[in-house]
């Protein structure tokens, strides 16, 4: 967002996805993997830190792109 011009727009999730309709390509869908990200997930919050800010010659790397 900073790349756009927004390095002081607050950004709120409320809403996070995890693979729950049962169909085959989602095999990881157990107990016990779902405690595991939403643990993360709430350590991750209760941190107060972000997402660290990838370079756009970074993202080309992996094949993102802007």
């Amino acid at each position: 967002m900073a790349v756009m011009g927004y390095e002081n727009l607050s950004l709120i999730v409320a809403e996070t996805g995890w693979p729950s309709s049962g169909i085959d390509c989602e095999v990881d869908e157990t107990l016990l993997y779902s405690e595991m990200f939403l643990k993360g997930l709430l350590a991750h919050l209760r941190s107060g830190g972000g997402t660290k800010m990838v370079v756009v010659e970074e993202r080309k790397k992996i094949g993102g792109g802007f």
